[in-house]
């Protein structure tokens, strides 16, 4: 019965204190857990670049292909193409960078549990 007392309490302190309790043998799975999250948060990163590099293309090649007299106004359908493109666009980079945020967090807190 004191050993569970004694374990609930070296949890909740370390709770309070801001620092996990991990059993030794749990850190080093710990820390390889947030670096394949890590690892995962990046590739979705880079898919949100190659959607921004596709939608960005895509718009321009649909105003050069459409929009000839640069002097006139734009082609309803290019303004069309074009708030499609840039909506896509917009969404993907903040959602590229949110997946950095994870991973820059998950890789703080696996140096964290590295001591780093």
């Amino acid at each position: 019965m004191k050993t569970i007392q004694y374990a609930v309490a070296v949890m909740v302190m370390s709770l309070l204190a801001g620092v996990p309790a991990y059993a030794a043998d749990d850190v080093s799975e710990a820390v390889s857990q947030h670096e394949a999250l890590a690892a995962q948060y990046e590739v979705k990163a880079a898919e949100q670049d190659a959607v921004i590099a596709e939608h960005s293309s895509m718009k321009k090649e649909y105003e050069d292909q459409f929009w000839k007299i640069k002097k006139a106004s734009k082609p309803d359908k290019v303004v069309d193409m074009d708030k499609h493109c840039t909506a896509i666009v917009q969404n993907a980079m903040a959602l590229r960078n949110e997946f950095l945020d994870f991973a820059k967090w998950h890789q703080m807190r696996a140096a964290e549990l590295q001591g780093r």
